[in-house]
């Protein structure tokens, strides 16, 4: 039962890494993001190539090559994962091949047991490296060239990404103003979850004496949850994260601009404001807003910073705030509901509105409503069916 359950977790890995490889080629939008993914996801075909003939039986002739293979194939998934993240955003070059050093260590230790005839590291003894038997001269490869090469890329790129994750929110908030799909926290837990993994194989292999079936089971299934949980974050970011805006702008500006133009600038905002209310429109860029001003976003991010001392993230969602705090004063604002008041005033989820609007009001907005409900409003504000609660 548990060598069949084996097999179709191999299977399974096997179907969805292909699958997918297949699907995000064929995917618009980022391509070059897609196309590490694809690669990314054929790398871990080759990775369970090496289990599934394990598992299978056959060609054991092609044993110790496809345990090379596998080999090779993990080394490689780290660095088109972090080519993958530095895809989603145009944040400059770096050199590609330096990524790939520690693969062809892995290939310069673990090549020589083609020819010489090597065996397979067996489970339970790849940290058994100071006790004497015929494996001994291969143990010290088999452990660097897989689980301290594995460990090092983990460490080395978990840090890599995570940094570049927090330092590109400040950036981010100069073109969007809304976050949804572009702040990359997925990944953070998606590191978590290979952290339980790789700890979790840690552990079994060092600690217990689980039969090499159950080892196998475990295994496979804390393999597949991390597969699965890479292509759902993958998946969904491309769903949600296509930047109109090709370059990120820079808040810091040489030269201050003029007080005529800061002026023109504020004159034309407060127009729009009031007539077009584009701050409710979800999804809104600094581009589109540049647009709408006749200028450059350079201009108008750095109006903001130096004028209004608010990047752009700040200010057009404080302005949305303000729209929220509006409504919900409004006496016939229980036919709508909070989330429904949030997305006419330009949000796009609930849990975004309840943030941003307790973090410039101290309260929720549902406090707010029950604080403010009898203020009247004379004002009647229209807005575009784009805008309607869904």
């Amino acid at each position: 039962m548990i060598a069949e359950l084996n097999q179709i977790l191999i299977i399974t890995q096997l179907i969805l890494s292909l699958f997918f490889s297949l699907l995000f080629l064929s995917l618009g939008g980022n391509r070059k993001a897609n196309r590490y993914i694809a690669v990314l996801l054929l790398l871990f075909v080759f990775f369970s190539l090496h289990d599934s003939f394990r598992q299978f039986g056959g060609l054991q002739h092609l044993s110790y090559p496809l345990y090379l293979l596998s080999s090779l194939a993990l080394t490689g998934i780290f660095p088109l994962f972090h080519f993958y993240v530095g895809s989603l955003y145009p944040i400059g070059k770096k050199n590609k091949v330096l990524h790939f050093i520690p693969s062809l260590l892995c290939l310069f230790l673990l090549l020589p047991g083609v020819a010489g005839d090597w065996p397979e590291p067996s489970y339970y003894q790849n940290f058994q490296l100071f006790q004497s038997s015929d494996l001994q001269k291969t143990r010290w490869n088999y452990f660097v060239a897989n689980d301290l090469i594995f460990s090092a890329q983990f460490v080395f790129y978990a840090v890599s990404n995570i940094h570049f994750i927090k330092k590109i929110r400040p950036k981010l908030e100069e073109s969007f103003s809304s976050l949804e799909g572009k702040k990359l926290t997925w990944i953070v837990y998606l590191y978590a979850i290979l952290a339980l993994v790789f700890f979790t194989y840690l552990g079994i292999e060092l600690l217990t004496h689980l039969p090499l079936d159950r080892y196998d089971l475990l295994y496979y299934i804390l393999v597949l949850l991390f597969l699965m949980a890479l292509i759902y974050g993958v998946f969904r970011q491309n769903e949600l994260f296509y930047p109109e805006e090709t370059t990120l702008t820079n808040s810091s500006a040489p030269v201050p601009i003029p007080h005529e133009l800061a002026q023109t600038i504020q004159q034309q905002l407060n127009l729009l404001i009031e007539k077009e209310q584009f701050h409710t429109r979800r999804d809104l860029t600094l581009g589109q807003l540049a647009n709408s001003l006749k200028t450059n976003k350079n201009i108008v991010s750095q109006f903001l910073n130096q004028n209004l001392h608010q990047n752009f993230y700040q200010y057009i969602n404080s302005l949305r705030v303000e729209e929220a705090k509006k409504q919900l004063r409004r006496r016939d604002s229980s036919r709508f509901s909070i989330e429904g008041i949030g997305y006419m005033a330009g949000f796009n989820s609930k849990t975004t509105f309840n943030t941003v609007f307790k973090a410039q009001t101290g309260m929720s907005p549902s406090e707010f409503k029950q604080q403010f409900r009898i203020v009247p409003v004379s004002e009647n504000h229209s807005y575009d069916n784009k805008n309607q609660p869904e």
